[in-house]
């Protein structure tokens, strides 16, 4: 996962892959803002907080109780390790707000439909307001 993109303003150096990714916040055409703000990944470089959009790992769906996580290193490289064992075949699943994982469902689930426009159905969710 070393390819990243860091975007400061509307307009990325090669951006062309990264515009497939979705816009949750688009009414009609997606926007760069509106999909660096559905899918970037807050990342420290070199003492300050950036969004970055990974061409892979932006990719990830959310899940509460994920099977992946990354580690950021300096330059905004992510490394993405199991969190678990992982079947052939098994999506990969990110917490989106790694942060936030031990509120309650109702915040979770709240949180994440203000952040990226969405009620998290995942596993976990299922069952804990069940």
């Amino acid at each position: 996962m070393r390819r990243a993109h860091t975007c400061r303003s509307t307009r990325c150096a090669n951006d062309a892959p990264l515009r497939t990714l979705t816009d949750a916040f688009a009414e009609d055409e997606n926007s760069v803002g509106g999909i660096l703000r559905s899918n970037s990944f807050m990342v420290d470089i070199d003492g300050e907080m950036h969004e970055v959009l990974y061409e892979r790992l932006s990719r990830a769906n959310h899940s509460c109780s994920p099977n992946i996580a990354a580690a950021y290193h300096n330059g905004g490289s992510a490394y993405v390790f199991a969190l678990r064992e992982i079947k052939a075949g098994e999506e990969l699943l990110v917490c989106y707000t790694p942060h936030e994982m031990t509120l309650p469902v109702q915040q979770r689930r709240e949180s994440l439909d203000m952040k990226y426009r969405f009620v998290c159905m995942c596993e976990r969710c299922a069952r804990e307001s069940s």
